[in-house]
C-alpha cells in the first residue's frame, strides 16, 4: 500500500512561499532572481535541507536536490520532479509553486515511510520559467536541456538593464563555482511535472486529473497593415484605404479558417497597435499580434502559409500593403508513453479516471522532453483562471494531484532498467 501524502504540509509550504512577494493588487509577484524570488528560494532550500537531501545550484540558478538512500546505486539515472516558483506580475498562488511543494512532499513521504526505491529522485526548481524578468521563458529547463548557450543567457537584460549574470552575482552566486546545468538521458531517466491546468477543460468535462499527451507548438508573429493616415471627416467611405478595417476582416477570415481546418488548434490576436492612434484619424498603420498553437507541426506550418495568403488577399482588396513578421516558434513536443502509462496506473490505483489532453501553455516539461522521457499531471483550475490573483483549485483536487504524483514516481522508481 502506498501511504497518503500529507496535504497539510503542502498547504503550509505553499502559504509560506506565497508570504513572500505578495502584490498590493492581491496576487503575487516573484520575478526570477529578484529579492522576493531569493527569499522564497531560501525557504525551499531550508525545507530540502531539513529532509537531508543533497542540494546543488547550477550556473543558471536551478536548484537540484537529490534523495538517494545508501542501499541504491546513486550513479543510476534519476527520476526528476520539477516546476518553478517565479511568477508573472501579480500572478496567482498555485502556478509552479503547487508542483514544487507537492514534489517535496512526495519525497518527504517516501523518506518518512522508508519506502524502497531503486533509483535516485531529484527535485528541480527551475529558474525564470515565466520569462518575465529575463526574456526567455523556460530558461532554466532550456539550459538543462542544452537548448541555449550560457553566454546568451548571461547577456540577457531585464527592464532596468541588469544582466542575468549581474543578477546571479547580486544573489551571491558565482557561476565559476557552480555546476554546468546541462543534463542528458544518462543523468535523468524520467521527468514528471504536476501543475494546475490553467484552463477550463478539466472542469468542463468533469474530470479531476488530466494526463498531458503533449505540449503544443507555439508560433508568435505580427501582421502589419500599412496605408496612409487620412482625415476621419473629410475622407468619404468609398475612398478610404483603411488598414484597421482590413486587419479586422483578415482576423475573422484567419480565425474561421483555423476553426474549419482543425478543431483542436487555437489562434489569438491579443494585441493591436494603431498609428497614429488618434480618434479622428484613419490609421496609417495597424499591427496585429498572432499567437497560434497546436500539437500538429504540419498544421502549424501550413497555417502560417495560409495566414500569409489570406492577409495578402484582404490587403489587396483594400488597396493597402501587409507584412507578415516572424517573431518566434517552439515546436510541439509529445510526452513519453512510458510516463503517460505510469500516470494512468497511478490513477487506476486511486480509482480515478483521467482525461487525456494536450497542454496549450508552455511548461518546463517541454524542454525536459528533449533529453528524457517526460510527462505531466494536471489538476483543474476553477473557471479556467490562471496568471491572476483569482487563480484557484479545489483543495480535494490539489490533494489528489499530489497523491497521483507520488504514486507515479513510485511506479517509475520501482522499474528496473
Amino acid at each position: 500500500m502506498i501511504p497518503d501524502i500529507d496535504f497539510g504540509f503542502i498547504e503550509r509550504l505553499i502559504n509560506q512561499i506565497n508570504d513572500v512577494g505578495r502584490d498590493p493588487r492581491g496576487g503575487y509577484t516573484r520575478l526570477a532572481l529578484s529579492r522576493e524570488d531569493l527569499e522564497a528560494r531560501k525557504i525551499i532550500i531550508e525545507t530540502l535541507r531539513d529532509l537531508g537531501l543533497k542540494i546543488e545550484i547550477d550556473k543558471v540558478a536551478n536548484i537540484v536536490a537529490r534523495y538517494c538512500p545508501e542501499k541504491i546505486d546513486c550513479s543510476k539515472p534519476s527520476i526528476a520532479i520539477g516546476s518553478h516558483i517565479d511568477t508573472v506580475v501579480n500572478g496567482g498562488p498555485l502556478d509552479g509553486v503547487y508542483g514544487v511543494a507537492s514534489g517535496i512532499e512526495a519525497v518527504r513521504t517516501i523518506i518518512r515511510n522508508n519506502i524502497d526505491i531503486s533509483k535516485p529522485i531529484d527535485i528541480i526548481v527551475f529558474t525564470n520559467e515565466e520569462g518575465v524578468r529575463f526574456p526567455i521563458g523556460e530558461l532554466g529547463s532550456k539550459a538543462m536541456a542544452g537548448q541555449i548557450d550560457l553566454s546568451e543567457v548571461y547577456e540577457l537584460k531585464d527592464s532596468e538593464g541588469v544582466t542575468f549574470y549581474e543578477a546571479l552575482r547580486r544573489a551571491g552566486l558565482d557561476p565559476r563555482n557552480l555546476r554546468d546545468p546541462v543534463r542528458t538521458k544518462g543523468d535523468i531517466e524520467f521527468y514528471v511535472e504536476l501543475h494546475i491546468e490553467q484552463g477550463p477543460v478539466l472542469e468542463s468535462v468533469g474530470k479531476e486529473i488530466g494526463i498531458v499527451t503533449g505540449i503544443v507548438g507555439v508560433y508568435w508573429g505580427d501582421l502589419v497593415f500599412r496605408s496612409k493616415p487620412m482625415h476621419a471627416g473629410t475622407t468619404p467611405m468609398n475612398l478610404r484605404r483603411d488598414p484597421l478595417m482590413a486587419a479586422a476582416e483578415a482576423m475573422i477570415k484567419i480565425r474561421d479558417h483555423v476553426i474549419s481546418s482543425n478543431r483542436e488548434a487555437v489562434i489569438t490576436f491579443g494585441k493591436i497597435d494603431t498609428v497614429p492612434n488618434v480618434r479622428n484619424v484613419i490609421p496609417g498603420e495597424v499591427t496585429v499580434s498572432i499567437d497560434l498553437r497546436d500539437l500538429n507541426e504540419q498544421f502549424l506550418k501550413k497555417t502560417l502559409e495560409d495566414i500569409e495568403s489570406i492577409s495578402k488577399g484582404v490587403a489587396s482588396r483594400y488597396m493597402i500593403s501587409v507584412e507578415h513578421i516572424y517573431r518566434s516558434y517552439s515546436s510541439p513536443v509529445m510526452m513519453s508513453s512510458k510516463v503517460i502509462d505510469a500516470i494512468g496506473q497511478a490513477c487506476k490505483q486511486l480509482g480515478v479516471t483521467p482525461h487525456l489532453m494536450p497542454s496549450r501553455a508552455g511548461h518546463d516539461a517541454r524542454s525536459m522532453a528533449k533529453i528524457t522521457d517526460a510527462g505531466m499531471i494536471f489538476v483543474p483550475s476553477i473557471g479556467g483562471v490562471s496568471h491572476s490573483p483569482e487563480e484557484n483549485t479545489k483543495p480535494e483536487h490539489l490533494r489528489l494531484g499530489a497523491q497521483v504524483l507520488l504514486n507515479t514516481v513510485l511506479i517509475l522508481a520501482s522499474e528496473t532498467k
